[in-house]
């Protein structure tokens, strides 16, 4: 998959250094990964929640991405729009858990 926003991985990690591998690891596994399907991203990911009804960055005329949020543990929850068919990510944000709580990343 292509992924966008490697730089909020960066500054996340930079801040939370032991964050940093498990966020490499999710990195490597979804750029050299194909999903098909948020039942696909599972089989990798088991604890990666789909949020529905949400338009994302790549969607198309008729189309929609999937906002998916990923608990990569130890403290971090991962945020992206996820576009299946043309095989695109994009990190939309990169929390604590604690922040992630607030939900200011629903706005």
């Amino acid at each position: 998959m292509q992924i966008t926003g490697r730089r909020k991985l960066d500054k996340f990690a930079k801040k939370h250094s032991t964050a940093r591998q498990r966020l490499q690891q999710w990195y490597e596994l979804m750029e050299e990964s194909t999903f098909k399907s948020i039942t696909d991203l599972r089989n990798t990911f088991p604890q990666a929640d789909p949020v529905p009804g949400r338009t994302g960055k790549f969607s198309h005329q008729g189309e929609r991405t999937t906002l998916t949020v990923f608990n990569i543990g130890r403290n971090v929850r991962l945020i992206a729009f996820i576009n299946y068919k043309n095989q695109q990510v994009s990190i939309m944000h990169v929390l604590t858990h604690e922040e992630y709580d607030r939900g200011n990343w629903k706005r």
